[in-house]
């Protein structure tokens, strides 16, 4: 008898009122967590969304799914070409219809109490 593998989901994010197009998966920087025995750090993990109105860029901790960021790159709706992290996923770039490019920086923030971990 063949054993099936199951996918486990992590957690449900309702990043947009219209519908997603992009989506990006970075890291950089990492996380403190605190048990009673030690500290760690653990790598950050975010998600980057834009929607089909082009208007809005959204970063999200995962597996959380804690909204850390929100952004507007104007009030004319456009569709986003590209969306990129920098190799510490502290800046986001993207590129769309209106043929402008933006780049987008923040400080990281914890997941779990939204405090900065970059002060």
């Amino acid at each position: 008898r063949k054993l099936k593998k199951r996918i486990q989901l992590h957690t449900t994010i309702n990043a947009h009122e219209h519908p997603v197009t992009r989506m990006l998966i970075g890291g950089g920087g990492s996380v403190a967590t605190t048990s009673t025995m030690t500290t760690a750090t653990q790598p950050q993990t975010y998600l980057a969304t834009t929607s089909s109105k082009g208007t809005t860029i959204r970063v999200f901790a995962l597996p959380s799914g804690q909204q850390l960021w929100e952004w507007h790159r104007g009030s004319r709706a456009c569709q986003f070409h590209t969306l990129s992290w920098n190799g510490n996923a502290d800046k986001l770039v993207t590129y769309g219809s209106s043929g402008t490019i933006h780049v987008f920086g923040w400080q990281h923030r914890d997941a779990p109490n939204g405090r900065n971990s970059n002060t």
